[in-house]
């Protein structure tokens, strides 16, 4: 795994967890 996708990797499960708190 690209140190770059790691970071892309971050940022999805970031965004999901933010909609997480707005669907909720």
């Amino acid at each position: 795994m690209h140190g770059s996708d790691f970071v892309l990797w971050g940022a999805m499960r970031a965004e999901k967890r933010e909609n997480a708190h707005h669907y909720k």
